[in-house]
């Protein structure tokens, strides 16, 4: 019988039945391979553990436990274990052997592995690639090091030799972290001769640094933790990243991918050599977190915030200094309320309802507040503190401030600030004295005719060159035209020698061929100096005006042949600030009036015989000046070695370039000085060396600012003895009587004021005339343009300058970089515009405007009103939908705006040269013209006309698309015009007379000038308060981590824009002002200069009591709320961050503080000021509120304004007293009860109200009935379901991307029971081949089936 043959179903059912352990084995090898390359291997499996929780996310009350973070270390029998083990008997071999480590001996810090491009020649161990450089930190082998370290007891301390558990401290860093290994100090209290107190030390602790010298220390690398550290590089870049909106978390994924990226460049490197070399079957690399191999770990997020805060805190004592050193001539104030949402609440209420910022002329951040209401009593003592911080750094007091409110604010302001209250000083504070006259006897010409200025400068050549080789000397000084069109014109060139006063008009040469030889020979002469106000501008001017570069190439030449009146005056000691105007010159060094008319510069607009008058008195006054200064002894100047040592010697005391005392030098002394330290008598031995000299200070400039050698103020040196010990470098003579400072204003703008605007200026004319029907296309695009360009910014060029704009960095003969940008680049010029006539009712009426004001009217007020904040009140009245929307918001900035009239010359002119329409210009490219022309608000009465012709023309106008909608102004808008009118009557919007408002930044391609405006608080709110929101956008920070970021990102942008607001040019440098001082002082010190221009003041040496963001709860409210109140602190000498001196700062904490703490300690009060936010509080709130009591007044209001009877006042005193008779043993948070001030009350009460109210309209009769239905459903048993199961992670998340050390052949064979019967038939599936076969698809193509499709080999 033949049997049947078996077929492979049958085989594979009997298998089936029973599997072998060789089978199980196998089916194990296939499961894991398949899961290994599946291709959803990355969906999770919902089994890892999540550290989070619901209430930390619905409460904010997570505190971070950082330890297992900081002690992040690897395997005793990891790769980097035996490194260290390793390295340290090495180590201890070498300088058994050596007397020190090799890496010192050849003047390194680093004890670095063989790199492994050379170590990977060498053999196929991939260890070679995980090994880290070790820092090596043994302070008794570094140069200057003590013969003894000492311990705090005093007692000296004995060396402990390496540590072993750790061998040595991880040190975060990019592109791979690195170890830091150090020695042990003991205080031996075992010792039978001095026995010390038994303390422990690192060698890397701080206490052990600050005995190594300064600059030892500062090649310590790192900020170490309680058992953690990360690199000084990673802090600077925290630093930097944090402050552009790119926080802790993004940081923390940046550092995690820069460390695998350099972890897959190791393996690739690896496995290339490994291939290159021939090497098969080599071991696989490890993990990047294999703690037995590679044992990479980046640092967590809440480790990143815990050193930042820590680091921040220790610096912010020199931060807040620098901002307390800024000037506040003209402020800018105002709060903001969106930026508070950004922040981390407590237990779901908001810490702060509001932030206050105040922004001085240069843009910078004078003041950021976190407010807890809107009353400005919260702020009041901030403006005091300010106020005294200003004295302190020798600033004068706020003369302007704008804010949005100044009816409201005003007598705040004045009531803390008396400046606020003074008359403006008059322009010309030398009216009074007699008039300057011409010279008598000197004769005086005027030649316009080319052949006789050619014979006029030739016989001046001939007088004052002499064939000896002195000098001779000329005044020189121009008069230029602002043309209608095109760009200013020179006029005049007028000369002033020893015998005669020349005056040329030159309008008619007008290239290098018509100047005349003898003429240019006089400005280009070496051997002739160039005497005169602005000289090197002047002769910048007629360099251009005949293209005679060698006149400007000699200006600028060093030691060049040119004095400048204002230098040679500041030289001579007889002013402060070289930049006064000729007037202030004349009034202080001659003691003559001599005022030139504004109008001077338009000679067309003066009879001839006026205007020769008056160029001849202007250049025979410069050289009276000129001869007045040559008689008096220069001053300012470093001392001679005679000066320093003549006893009763004048000197000022310098700190940078700030005076900051003025004294006498000591010239008998024993050699040494005893001052005074404390108030309990305490002295210190200064001794006067050969570098130092002794001074007796007579007179404070600086009270705060820090001496570094007594290690104390000023102020403080002048009320204990007044006697100091000084580097004599820091000392410069002095004249008897002091120099005459500039007026504050005028010193702090470089603009001319504008003139008085009278009742000759232009009548406005409103736009809404026109003829709509008739309006070509160009006249739309012109008239609608503005849609969404029209903008009332007088261009700020502060924070929110393009960061990819380039400014010349070298300033052109006017002194001003040139700004290398074009007007029509910025202001998209379209060259399809057709060129229209430019309207010039304008210019003709200013024509007759300019007269010069020589005293100035009482201000009608000093606290004024933001114009856009001014428009803004009623613009969000109006529909925007109504057709003359749009004109009327145009017309309303021109009502109010007054243009210069020599800008706007320049500027029309370079629109039509390149075929642009003007009145296009004025409306779509406004922000463009704002930026070159100045614009001026016209005293009060004539704008009070302006706007009234405004209204009037606008308020009754009907939409001719929408005639139903009624006139243009509602009834809210017309009241809201009667509200504009009276601010406007009263004086807070008109600028402020004979105070500019402009600072020129420089110049464009176009040849226009470029300004920059202090008026208003445009720059607050868009370039600090936007910026901010950005900055912080989602971070919900913690009140420590929000106030960090603030401080860090206000110190960068302050020296950011206030550098280029100062000098039109892009800040370059650090950021570490406390560096830069000490540079500065240690260069002082040595003799020589630091590498970067000296600052205009040591800002982190001037103590101060201010601060930033949390503000101390101010001591009037406290007392008047019943609130306990801790001591101020008012650091002077060098700081301390947790009793560490700063400067030797190593050790950070990453232990974040608890929220009622820091805001308990940042508040100064016995217990935190937060709203109601728990349990015990709304049990109390809900007991209290009404108690009779607390009512007020007998009127009985509704329900829902029933917060109106509360007396929150006595509430609040009432609450606080509760406070603080509670028991301190109650640590929980929700049995306590904290701080109240009476608008948190308030507000609390209003949501109950709110709340009360919302559950009475929704339970009440009709209401509820209608509700019903939906609420059966909502509460309905049955209002559930049952959703789809959720898709899980597989047990184990591959890391990225495939494992491809996996080897060929380990990878398994189907399983496939039968598959190993040969004689199964064709019916049996066969093998698999083998990987890597020829018959085989490569690994890569069997894990990616799309491979073969692409070509994948």
């Amino acid at each position: 019988m033949q049997t049947e043959p078996i077929s492979a179903s049958t085989v594979r059912s009997a298998r089936a039945q029973s599997i072998s352990e060789s089978d199980l084995a196998q089916l194990n090898e296939e499961l894991a391979y398949i899961e290994e390359n599946d291709e959803h291997a990355d969906i999770a499996a919902g089994d890892r553990f999540i550290d989070e929780s619901l209430i930390d996310d619905a409460l904010g009350n997570k505190e971070e436990d950082l330890d297992a973070e900081e002690a992040a270390f690897c395997d005793e029998e990891s790769v980097i274990s035996k490194q260290l083990r390793d390295t340290k008997t090495r180590l201890a071999d070498e300088i058994k052997t050596h007397g020190q480590p090799l890496c010192y001996k050849r003047g390194d810090f680093h004890d670095r592995p063989p790199h492994p491009i050379f170590a990977l020649g060498r053999g196929s161990d991939p260890t070679v690639v995980y090994r880290r450089e070790i820092f090596v930190w043994l302070p008794q082998y570094l140069p200057g090091h003590p013969d003894r370290f000492k311990c705090t007891c005093g007692m000296p301390l004995s060396r402990k030799g390496f540590n072993d558990d750790p061998i040595a401290r991880r040190v975060r860093s990019m592109p791979s972290d690195f170890f830091l290994l150090t020695y042990r100090f003991v205080c031996d209290d075992r010792r039978k001769e001095s026995p010390g107190c038994g303390t422990n030390y690192q060698g890397t602790d701080p206490h052990i640094i600050a005995q190594l010298p300064r600059f030892v220390q500062v090649a310590f690398p790192a900020y170490i933790s309680a058992r953690g550290a990360v690199s000084k590089l990673m802090m600077a870049q925290m630093s930097n990243t944090f402050a552009a909106r790119f926080g802790p978390a993004p940081f923390s994924e940046l550092v995690s991918e820069i460390q695998h990226r350099f972890h897959a460049d190791g393996e690739l490197m690896y496995l290339s050599a490994a291939e290159f070399y021939g090497r098969t079957n080599v071991q696989s690399f490890s993990a990047f977190d294999d703690p037995q191999g590679y044992a990479g770990s980046p640092p967590s997020v809440p480790y990143l915030k815990g050193l930042f805060t820590d680091n921040v805190s220790a610096y912010r004592i020199f931060i807040e200094r620098f901002i307390a050193s800024l000037s506040l001539t003209v402020a800018a104030g105002d709060h903001t309320f969106q930026l508070l949402k950004y922040m981390g609440d407590l237990k779901g209420e908001q810490l702060f309802i509001a932030a206050y910022t105040l922004l001085n002329e240069f843009e910078e951040v004078r003041a950021h507040s976190l407010t807890q209401t809107k009353s400005l009593a919260f702020v009041k003592e901030l403006f005091e503190r300010i106020q005294e911080g200003l004295k302190q750094a020798g600033h004068p007091p706020t003369e302007i401030f704008y804010t949005d409110s100044p009816q409201l604010e005003r007598s705040f302001h004045e009531s803390l600030n008396s400046s606020l209250v003074k008359d403006v000083e008059p322009i010309t504070q030398w009216t009074d004295l007699p008039v300057l006259e011409t010279t008598p006897g000197i004769p005086a010409t005027i030649v316009s005719d080319s052949m006789q200025i050619e014979d006029e400068a030739s016989d001046i050549l001939a007088d004052i060159l002499t064939p000896t080789s002195s000098l001779s000397l000329i005044v020189v000084a121009i008069k230029t035209c602002q043309r209608k069109e095109g760009p200013p014109r020179l006029e005049i060139i007028q000369l002033r020698t020893q015998d005669r006063i020349t005056v040329f008009e030159v309008s008619a040469l007008t290239s290098r061929s018509e100047i005349l030889p003898s003429l240019r020979a006089i400005l280009t002469n070496p051997s002739i100096i160039k005497i005169g106000y602005s000289i090197r501008e002047s002769l910048q001017a007629i360099s251009d005006t005949f293209c005679l570069p060698e006149i400007a190439t000699l200006a600028r030449a060093h030691n060049a042949p040119i004095l400048d009146l204002g230098k040679y005056a500041k030289l001579k000691g007889a002013v402060e600030d070289p930049s006064v105007s000729l007037s202030a010159l004349s009034g202080l060094i001659l003691r003559k009036s001599f005022s030139l008319p504004y109008h001077l510069s338009y000679p067309w607009l003066l009879a001839p015989a006026e205007r020769n008058a008056l160029l001849f008195r202007e250049i025979d006054c410069e050289w009276q000046i000129y001869l007045a200064l040559s008689h008096l002894d220069s001053l300012g100047l470093p001392l001679q070695p005679t000066q320093s040592i003549t006893h009763g010697q004048r000197i000022t005391l310098i700190q940078g370039c700030k005076p900051i005392a003025e004294g006498t030098i000591v010239g008998h002394h024993p050699g040494y000085l005893n001052a005074t330290m404390d108030d309990h008598g305490l002295t210190k031995r200064i001794n006067v060396s050969a570098s130092r000299s002794l001074v007796e200070i007579s007179k404070v400039l600086i009270p705060g600012a820090i001496h570094k050698l007594h290690n104390q103020t000023i102020e403080w040196i002048f009320t204990h003895g007044r006697q100091a010990v000084v580097t004599t470098s820091q000392l410069v003579s002095r004249g008897e009587n002091p120099p005459v400072p500039s007026r504050t204003v005028s010193r702090a703008f470089s603009v001319p004021a504008p003139p008085e605007i009278s009742q000759n200026i232009p009548e406005f004319t409103p736009s809404i005339p026109i003829e709509f029907e008739n309006l070509t296309e160009k006249d739309m695009e012109a008239t609608f343009a503005f849609e969404d360009s029209d903008s009332d910014d007088d261009g700020s060029f502060g924070f929110d300058f393009d960061e990819d704009t380039e400014f010349d960095t070298s300033p052109d003969a006017n002194g001003m970089p040139d700004i290398d940008s074009s007007f029509f680049e910025n202001t998209l010029f379209d060259n399809s515009i057709n060129e229209d006539t430019p309207t010039a009712a304008l210019m003709e009426g200013i024509e007759h405007t300019f007269t010069m004001m020589q005293q100035s009217d009482k201000l009608p007020s000093r606290v004024l009103d933001d114009a856009f904040h001014y428009m803004d009140r009623l613009l969000r009245l109006l529909s925007k939908k109504h057709s003359a929307f749009k004109a009327f918001a145009h017309d309303f900035s021109e009502a109010i705006f007054v243009r210069d009239y020599s800008d706007e010359c320049a500027v029309r002119a370079v629109v039509e040269k390149n075929g642009g329409d003007w009145e296009y210009y004025k409306r779509a490219k406004s922000p463009a013209l704002n930026r070159r022309i100045r614009r001026y608000i016209p005293e009060r009465t004539v704008l009070l006309g302006r706007l009234d012709k405004l209204f009037k023309a606008y308020q009754d106008i009907q939409c001719s698309t929408k005639k139903t909608n009624g006139p243009f102004f509602s009834d809210d808008a017309r009241e809201m015009v009667q509200h504009l009118l009276q601010t406007a009557r009263d004086g807070y919007l008109s600028d402020p007379p004979g105070i500019p408002l402009y600072y020129l930044m420089g110049k464009d391609r176009d040849g226009l000038n470029m300004y920059r405006t202090v008026r208003g608080t445009n720059s607050l709110e868009g370039g600090f308060h936007m910026v901010v929101r950005r900055i912080f956008g989602s971070l919900r920070a913690s009140p420590e981590l929000a106030e960090c970021i603030l401080i860090n990102w206000i110190l960068r942008r302050n020296i950011r824009v206030g550098f280029h607001n100062r000098t039109g040019k892009k800040y370059r440098g650090h950021y570490a002002l406390w560096v830069r001082d000490e540079i500065v002082e240690l260069a002082t010190a040595v003799g020589c200069n630091p590498s970067f221009p000296l600052p205009r003041v040591l800002s982190t040496r001037i103590a101060t009591s201010e601060t930033i963001g949390i503000l101390p709860i101010a001591k009037s409210l406290a007392e008047n709320l019943h609130i306990t109140t801790l001591p101020r602190p008012h650091i002077t000498g060098l700081p301390h961050h947790r009793d560490t001196p700063v400067h030797v700062l190593t050790r950070l904490s990453t232990k974040s503080m608890n929220r009622y703490r820091y805001l308990q300690l940042r508040q100064r009060t016995l217990a935190a000021v937060v709203p109601v936010h728990t349990h015990q509080e709304y049990l109390t709130f809900k007991a209290q509120i009404n108690h009779v009591k607390f009512r007020k007044g007998t009127k009985v209001y509704p329900p829902h304004e029933h917060w109106k009877n509360i007396d929150f006042l006595k509430l609040a005193q009432s609450w606080n007293e509760l406070v603080d008779a509670q028991s301190r043993s109650i640590t929980d948070s929700n049995l306590r009860l904290y701080y109240k001030l009476p608008q948190q009350l308030e507000a609390h009460h209003k949501k109950t109200i709110l709340w009360k109210s919302e559950r009475s309209t929704l339970t009440t009769g009709l209401n509820f009935t209608a509700r019903k239905p939906l609420l059966d459903i909502l509460n309905s048993d049955d209002n559930y379901t049952h959703a789809l199961p959720a898709i899980p992670l597989p047990a184990a998340v591959p890391d990225g991307e495939l494992d491809l050390s996996i080897p060929g052949d380990n990878v398994p064979t189907s399983f496939n029971s039968m598959a190993e019967e040969e004689d199964l038939g064709d019916g049996i599936d066969s093998a698999p081949p083998e990987m890597g076969s020829s018959n085989s698809p490569t690994y890569a193509t069997a894990c990616t089936p799309a491979a073969s499709a692409v070509g994948y080999t």
